[in-house]
């Protein structure tokens, strides 16, 4: 919900602003792998309903509440996929323990 954004829900979605996304292949046969993604700013205007479209303007009506979820949305994240070799190159869902996700933030 746009409306009730928090730092700590955001840490729990992807960010914004992808510059890269990549698959490190960990098995020579390629069916296991991190697939890594990086969220490289966030745009305030486009975050937060009611701050207009002017992205300066916006930057500068933010609360530090709303910095703080700007924040959290910017990281470099992967996630360990494992393939599935009979049916080709399609992956299964990521694995979602912690030990097989990653974030990283400034």
């Amino acid at each position: 919900d746009p409306l009730k954004q928090t730092a700590s829900s955001q840490l729990r979605q992807v960010g914004m602003n992808n510059d890269f996304l990549g698959f490190i292949p960990l098995r020579a046969d390629g069916n296991q792998g991190l697939l890594c993604v990086h969220h490289e700013y966030a745009d305030s205007h486009m975050m937060f309903p009611g701050l207009g479209n002017d992205a300066r303007k916006a930057s500068l009506a933010t609360t530090a509440e709303q910095v703080a979820v700007e924040m959290a949305a910017v990281a470099a994240r992967s996630s360990r996929l494992r393939g599935r070799p009979a049916s080709g190159p399609s992956c299964e869902a990521p694995n979602t323990t912690a030990a097989s996700r990653r974030r990283i933030r400034p």
